[in-house]
């Protein structure tokens, strides 16, 4: 609630034939409310008259005027029985109502602009009569109130899981539920943390580019949403040589989709006759039965050799057995190669 004078608190001169010695104002009390953007007012009329005593009757030719719209007229009969009584002080008085006794009040409604302005302009015509020789005189009198307000909105801010949003007045980062002004200019970033990527970046519902400017007029909601990010999965077994690779103890092919943040267990094996040679993730080596945490694109291979096998005839059957030699300080696998007259290649025994 506020309280305000019009023209001043020190009122209008009489323009008639008293001067300054009587005065006449219109006190206003203001409500503000801020969702319908309107303020309501309550209208008094006072007077002062230092010099005078007594009971001085409004005439019936008054009229307040509120923005170009009447929001009184009429005085001094039967049914507008208005009156001030005077105690020769410098008190302001209030305009009565004969009927009921009480400070006759005026109500009205004063809409603001979108940036909280609004002015209240009166005119007053108002005739105070005591007697054909004494009676005030305040004719065709006009004056305004500012009745500015500053807007305030609320901001509001959604990041979805793997996203980020940032919003900056004046270089100044708000939070959630921050209070915002009419006119207020503020930036937004919109941004995916590691391993996501944005999926919606929105200011009020519709999309918003990160890093833009927006000029406040109302309520600001800003929301992002992020999805993780996918790769492609290789998987390159070469002959003799076995790869699998499991998510959730499920196998996935070559050119399965993984999702940043899965966990792979890689096993690597050889067949029946060869040996592994190499076994990597990535081109890095990589253990069989090893866990990996995904965090882009995975290639797990493995290439293996045959071994030496020399086959032995039972009479009854055919057996097979593996080669290995003994170097005095490790046994190895034994390589056979066969001397084919114009080349010597390895043995595919």
């Amino acid at each position: 609630m506020a309280i305000y004078y019009v023209p001043g608190e020190a009122g209008w001169n009489d323009n008639g034939t008293l001067g300054s010695v009587a005065q006449l104002r219109l006190k206003l009390e203001t409500s503000y409310h801020a969702a319908a953007n309107r303020s309501t007012l309550t209208v008094t009329m006072q007077a002062r008259a230092p010099r005078y005593a007594g009971r001085f009757q409004l005439l019936n030719n008054a009229l307040v005027e509120l923005n170009g719209s009447t929001l009184f007229s009429g005085g001094g009969s039967a049914s507008f029985d208005y009156y001030v009584d005077f105690a020769a002080d410098s008190a302001w008085h209030d305009l009565t109502d004969g009927t009921s006794g009480q400070t006759c009040r005026w109500t009205a409604t004063v809409d603001h602009a979108a940036d909280g302005r609004a002015t209240a302009a009166f005119s007053v015509t108002a005739r105070l009569y005591y007697s054909e020789s004494y009676f005030m005189t305040f004719y065709g009198l006009s004056g305004s109130q500012a009745l500015d307000e500053t807007r305030t909105f609320s901001l509001s801010i959604s990041a979805g899981t793997g996203s980020t949003v940032t919003v900056l007045r004046n270089g100044t980062a708000l939070s959630n539920g921050a209070v915002l002004s009419y006119g207020d200019r503020l930036t937004v970033n919109f941004a995916a943390q590691s391993g996501y990527t944005l999926l919606t970046h929105t200011l009020n519902g519709a999309s918003f580019s990160s890093g833009g400017t927006h000029t406040v007029t109302g309520a600001v909601t800003v929301a992002a949403t992020a999805v993780r990010k996918t790769y492609t999965l290789t998987v390159s077994a070469g002959a003799g040589s076995t790869v699998m690779v499991l998510r959730d103890g499920t196998a996935l092919p070559d050119g399965a989709v993984i999702t940043h943040g899965d966990t792979l267990t890689v096993r690597f094996a050889a067949q029946a006759g060869y040996e592994l040679l190499t076994h990597t993730l990535n081109g890095a080596s990589f253990p069989s039965g090893g866990t990996h945490t995904v965090s882009g694109a995975v290639a797990v291979a493995a290439t293996a050799r045959r071994l030496g096998i020399l086959r032995l005839d039972t009479g009854s059957a055919v057996r097979r057995y593996r080669l290995l030699l003994d170097t005095g300080s490790a046994i190895v696998p034994v390589r056979i190669f066969l001397d084919r007259g114009d080349r010597i290649s390895e043995a595919g025994i």
